[in-house]
């Protein structure tokens, strides 16, 4: 998902105009084309004004520089970089190829407990799309500092 992609989801989901949110993130003149053309990917907001977008937003700023994923080598780069940090092992069973990873980082593992109860409960109805999506955008700001159980 580009930027602006993400920059006009979670717009949406805060139930923001455009004006709000340019005013928000600092904006006085034209508050609402800027955000207009960061949504378009017409124009690339700065590194510091992402900072402001995601600020305004409630959300984490990495949310907003995502990973190239323009095609399947990309991904499988991506894919190279985290075995290179994490052994991924790749399997197979009944026709599906799956990857898992055992973590020794025990921050990242209760990271990854509390991002599969969030599924769990997506899965179950427990949670809308938009709040699962405001959940992962903000990942940040709820796990800076904080301790596993203030994940769930």
């Amino acid at each position: 998902m580009t930027v602006g992609k993400v920059i006009r989801k979670c717009r949406k989901i805060r139930k923001m105009s455009l004006t709000e949110l340019g005013k928000a993130a600092g904006f006085t003149k034209g508050a609402d084309v800027r955000i207009s053309q960061y949504q378009a990917d017409r124009a690339v907001p700065t590194t510091a004004i992402k900072k402001r977008l995601a600020s305004a937003l409630g959300i984490s700023k990495y949310a907003l520089s995502p990973p190239s994923f323009t095609s399947n080598i990309e991904i499988m780069h991506t894919l190279f970089k985290l075995d290179d940090k994490f052994p991924l092992y790749i399997g197979k069973h009944n026709n599906r190829v799956f990857m898992f990873f055992e973590p020794s980082d025990t921050e990242l593992k209760s990271m990854l407990e509390c991002w599969h109860n969030k599924q769990t409960e997506l899965k179950a109805d427990k949670i809308s799309p938009e709040e699962y999506d405001l959940w992962k955008y903000s990942f940040e700001s709820l796990s800076d500092g904080a301790n596993a159980e203030h994940l769930y």
